[in-house]
């Protein structure tokens, strides 16, 4: 089984110990999903209240610098958790195909022990930013307070401890959870990758021209049934990671406010945006590397396209013809892995990303030297 092989052993037993909804425990529950809600609720109430304590435009910046990607991240994990009879499905598919496919077993493996490895550096990564942020300021007292907090909520003040320790929970929880979450998707889009190159090479084995046995029509058949199924993962991968749209727009406002404050505050002193532009550094790998393997699978998607369509199919029988048209009907558009449920994941994607980011950057520091926020 899928589940229990090395390579997929962390990643999936996260998911079947700590994700699964009706196979975890009433204080798992808690402690996973009911209790990070709560908090985040209460967090979010403080920031309100905060914001209508300020007096200023940059107070209420302040007041709204926090991890932007927070509602996300736990809708992210929460998607997994709800899409119980999905993932099962998704399994049993993979199963499947690598029972017929033993080639398959030799490529997940290698390709599982790389996204291992990548998820290694970045979980380390996350963890040193987290020393340097929380840790640090901690230990050298009033550094904490220009680092995060907004200083109109009073360093000395009980609310400002509660503030705190609040954003401090969120933010970790929201970092380990999104590295899990992303390892299993990562790993996902590799056996993906795989798979469609597997499938590529039973493509160029066939030869139409001599379909007459009955082996060589099962073959045919196979592959075609190899292609629905791979179909039929791609759908059930973006359904489970779909996250709402109000929810990404939320979030988006938040990131284009901490954007605008890193950049106003460039020339106010490190501690103000150090822990911004950390996370951001952290968030642009975690996009960049599935961007990487969806352009893989788009760029595996053509080569598909362009073997069927160059293939001597014409010489096949009528009934071998009907279902060599199945596959070219939906390799009419490349195959491509979409996130947050409408957009697609690929270097196209990523680049945008930056380019938005730059775009920022250059409009805000454009204000800055004209003194639009007028308290330079």
């Amino acid at each position: 089984m899928l589940l229990e092989r090395e390579p997929y052993k962390f990643t999936f037993r996260i998911f079947s110990n700590f994700g699964l909804w009706d196979e975890i425990s009433i204080k798992q529950k808690i402690f996973v999903f009911y209790l990070p809600i709560f908090i985040l609720f209460i967090e979010e109430s403080l920031i309100v209240f905060s914001l209508f304590q300020a007096d200023s435009l940059k107070e209420r910046l302040e007041a709204i610098k926090i991890v932007p990607m927070i509602p996300v991240i736990n809708y992210s994990m929460y998607s997994f958790i709800k899409n119980k009879k999905k993932l099962k499905e998704l399994f049993a598919i993979i199963d499947q195909i690598e029972s017929e496919n033993p080639n398959v077993k030799m490529y997940i493996d290698e390709g599982c022990k790389i996204v291992k490895k990548i998820f290694c550096y970045v979980s380390a990564f996350m963890i040193l930013t987290i020393c340097i942020v929380f840790i640090t300021p901690v230990a050298i007292d009033k550094l904490i307070f220009p680092l995060y907090t907004p200083h109109f909520l009073g360093y000395e003040s009980l609310f400002f401890y509660c503030y705190w320790m609040l954003e401090s929970f969120m933010a970790f929880y929201s970092c380990i959870s999104y590295v899990y979450v992303h390892e299993f998707r990562c790993s996902l889009l590799v056996v993906f990758y795989h798979i469609m190159d597997c499938f590529r090479e039973k493509l160029r084995s066939l030869k139409f021209n001599k379909i007459e046995s009955n082996e060589a029509k099962q073959k045919l058949k196979k592959c075609v049934r190899f292609h629905l199924q791979l179909k039929k993962i791609m759908e059930i991968y973006t359904s489970t990671s779909s996250v709402p749209l109000y929810l990404l727009l939320f979030s988006s406002t938040l990131t284009v406010v901490s954007v605008v404050f890193i950049v106003a505050n460039l020339l106010e002193g490190i501690e103000n945006f150090a822990f911004p532009i950390s996370y951001s550094i952290f968030l642009l790998i975690l996009i960049f590397v599935p961007c990487v393997h969806g352009s893989n699978i788009e760029e595996q998607s053509k080569k598909f396209i362009r073997d069927l369509f160059v293939c001597d199919w014409h010489q096949a029988d009528v009934n071998d013809q009907k279902m060599i048209a199945i596959m070219m009907e939906n390799l009419k558009k490349p195959m491509s892995v979409c996130g947050f449920g409408f957009g697609e994941i690929n270097l196209e994607f990523f680049l945008n990303v930056l380019n938005i980011i730059y775009s920022m950057y250059a409009v805000v520091q454009n204000m800055h030297y004209k003194n639009v926020f007028g308290y330079y």
